[in-house]
């Protein structure tokens, strides 16, 4: 079984089916929707799973981890309702940030992606953005 499968199961072991027939760019979409939801529902526990295991995937060598966690999950993020925009940006590292700011600037349009890049430089510059503990807890 892949390392990521296995982190997954541990992590939701009530998604048993899911994780072990999905690819990992589908479960990535299938996490965006949880993630949104978990904001609404302010649901600590649930973001930082969620987060964490994306985290662990972006930080990884292989492009089999990294560009799914990218492309399904990152990319989207900010598709939510704009009010939720500080809430997301709480949960990322600034490596995360760094390395996904194109993309967002890709996929926006480009007012709300200035709108973006002002909450962002906000957050980096007051040091909201929580430390690096979300993989710490995957490895």
């Amino acid at each position: 079984m892949a390392v990521w499968r296995a982190k997954l199961l541990k992590l939701f072991p009530e998604d048993k089916q899911t994780i072990e027939k999905e690819s990992l760019y589908s479960i990535f979409h299938l996490m965006l929707n949880r993630v949104h939801e978990a904001h609404i529902d302010r649901n600590p526990a649930m973001l930082s799973k969620i987060y964490g295991f994306a985290m662990w995937c972006a930080e990884q060598e292989s492009k089999l981890l990294w560009n799914p966690a990218g492309v399904s999950f990152y990319e989207h993020l900010f598709d939510c309702d704009q009010q939720y925009w500080n809430d997301v940006i709480a949960w990322l590292h600034p490596s995360i940030i760094r390395n996904h700011q194109s993309l967002w600037e890709f996929m926006l349009p480009k007012d709300r992606y200035q709108e973006l890049c002002k909450l962002l430089s906000v957050h980096l510059k007051k040091g909201k953005v929580k430390p690096n503990r979300h993989s710490e807890k995957l490895i």
